[in-house]
């Protein structure tokens, strides 16, 4: 177990998510920021999952969960974190949640009394379980491609860090020295 989650949290907290230079930001950079910080966690917590539940360990499982729903609720924001700017948590938390509801809904539509996975199910199964694991599957899905879209994202807030920052006209205050006198003014100025 130890043997999975440190290479994982070596990888996350090696690559830099902090804004670079201004000449350095690129599109490029915070699409594979977001895209490493998504990815890497949502395979790790898929793969978790996946061998919780043929393992039948409750543990994995739920740290598999926890991991997948970390990865696809905050991964997309390392790239708008690159680019300067504070990120979306509230979209965040809300795919969190969707995963984490996604999981807990297919969960408890498979282990319904008379689902199991060696007998038929469906003709067995309450009424109640398909419709649950339709809404799990759905609440994943949901939460997969909204955290694509996010990291897809993510080159626009680059661009928008550049072209807001260099334009941006600034009114300072500014000391005039003459020959005889002080004289304070002020100046309009910027990055053109």
């Amino acid at each position: 177990m130890k043997l999975v989650v440190l290479p994982l949290l070596m990888v996350l907290f090696a690559s830099p998510v902090t804004m670079a230079d201004e000449a350095a930001i690129s599109p490029g950079g915070a699409l594979v920021r977001s895209a490493l910080w998504t990815a890497i966690p949502a395979l790790t917590g898929g793969g978790g999952m996946i061998a919780g539940l043929y393992g039948k360990n409750v543990g994995i499982f739920a740290l598999g969960t926890t991991t997948l729903g970390l990865g696809l609720g905050f991964g997309p924001d390392a790239g708008y974190h690159y680019a300067g700017e504070r990120g979306h948590p509230g979209p965040a938390i809300l795919r969190f949640l969707g995963v984490a509801g996604g999981t807990a809904l297919l969960l408890v539509g498979s282990i319904q009394p008379g689902c199991t996975p060696d007998a038929p199910r469906y003709p067995d199964c309450p009424a109640l379980s398909v419709p649950m694991e339709v809404a799990g599957g759905m609440l994943l899905a949901a939460s997969g491609i909204w955290a694509l879209y996010d990291v897809m994202g993510a080159p626009v807030a680059v661009r928008r860090a550049n072209g807001s920052g260099r334009t941006a006209p600034i009114l300072q205050p500014v000391v005039v020295r003459r020959q005889d006198s002080i004289t304070y003014s002020l100046a309009l100025s910027g990055k053109f």
